[in-house]
């Protein structure tokens, strides 16, 4: 079962994903509501991917998308204004924009954790 990080600020939104995930056959270890605290949990947690919020309170996810990147664990972003606000180094990365297509959500996010034990 493919351990995942939610990191999203709006706790409704972090609840329906659990939720739907944990449907899906995901294990979701973590939710963070910030950058502080999603950068503490991606640094110390046994990862198989994470869905990364971009804008967590005003303030963007990006800390948290490098230090998964160092190491190795794959994530996508999750976004109300879509991939055209993300950066260059960003744009190859899986967006889906709120609403979500859960069902495309969760297949691409098993795509992304593929092997994972």
């Amino acid at each position: 079962m493919p351990r995942i990080l939610i990191v999203e600020d709006e706790p409704v939104i972090a609840e329906l994903l659990e939720e739907v995930l944990t449907d899906h056959g995901f294990s979701i270890v973590a939710i963070a509501s910030t950058i502080e605290q999603a950068g503490s949990l991606a640094e110390t947690l046994d990862l198989d991917g994470a869905l990364l919020d971009v804008n967590l309170g005003g303030r963007e996810v990006y800390p948290v998308a490098r230090l998964l990147e160092e190491k190795g664990v794959p994530f996508a972003f999750t976004t109300g204004f879509g991939s055209l606000g993300l950066p260059a180094e960003w744009v190859n990365r899986p967006v889906f924009c709120k609403p979500y297509d859960i069902e495309l959500l969760a297949e691409t996010l098993a795509q992304l954790t593929h092997g994972a034990a």
